[in-house]
């Protein structure tokens, strides 16, 4: 067996024994798949041991269950960002978050005959650094899983390290952020962007991440005490090799 092919089968799930789903329905969306209204709706929810997943791509499934963003994702076939799926899965006992996203990476691995493998690039991308007059942060007294609530613009987290807060400002900015604060605590804190952001917000429509990054570095420094360090950084890139459409079940 080849070396890229053994990693390949190691990175899905193929080789090792993994945590698995007791019981789990992948099936084709209809209304998804026909591309009528509300069509490219998702939802993906989660309670202790359960994980449902109504109108998503296999492109989602696998943002999900590796935790990762759009443009660290590349390869397979055309359908993987087009066909809609509802994947209902449960465990056969409570588990959490992490639990169920190595779950689902086994579970895609069985029924989508997966096949990854890692590459490392260099991308233009983000820091999160502690300011000039120090961090203004509330260590966290309680102990359990990171949470966030809230939206886009406004973030309640609870026992988030900075590498969490990092990842979670990943998604807005739509690249690659990492922490290098060198704060190793866990913390609960409110990040609001809102006031920053306003009809008289100056846009730049040639360059959105930006302004949005302009916007959150405004949040970070007054609210945490933390900047955003635009930088080149190293990012992991999830190349899917191979991949198949289920059988319905």
């Amino acid at each position: 067996m080849k070396v890229k092919a053994a990693a390949s089968l190691v990175l899905a799930g193929g080789l090792f024994a993994q945590p698995a789903f007791e019981v789990a329905s992948i099936k084709p969306n209809k209304i998804g798949n026909s591309g009528g209204e509300g069509s490219g709706r998702e939802n993906i929810s989660t309670s202790p041991g359960a994980l449902s997943m109504r109108n998503v791509t296999l492109k989602s499934c696998f943002k999900w269950a590796y935790n990762v963003q759009d443009f660290q994702l590349s390869g397979g076939p055309d359908w993987v960002g087009g066909d809609r799926f509802d994947v209902i899965a449960k465990a056969s006992a409570p588990a959490p978050e992490s639990q169920l996203r190595v779950m689902l990476q086994a579970l895609l691995a069985d029924r989508f005959k997966v096949a990854l493998h890692r590459e490392s690039k260099t991308v233009a991308g983000y820091a999160v650094v502690v300011g000039k007059n120090g961090p203004k942060l509330q260590t966290s007294e309680r102990e359990g899983e990171p949470d966030v609530q809230g939206n886009k613009l406004r973030m309640i987290a609870k026992r988030f390290s900075m590498t969490d807060l990092a990842e979670l400002m990943a998604a807005p900015l739509q690249t690659s952020v990492v922490d290098m604060t060198g704060l190793k605590g866990r913390y609960d804190f409110t990040l609001d962007a809102s006031p920053f952001f306003s009809i008289d917000t100056p846009i730049d429509k040639n360059d959105m991440q930006a302004t949005v990054a302009s916007v959150f570095q405004q949040a970070l420094q007054q609210q945490l005490g933390l900047k955003l360090d635009a930088r080149k950084i190293p990012v992991e890139v999830l190349v899917i090799d191979h991949a198949e459409k289920p059988t319905e079940n």
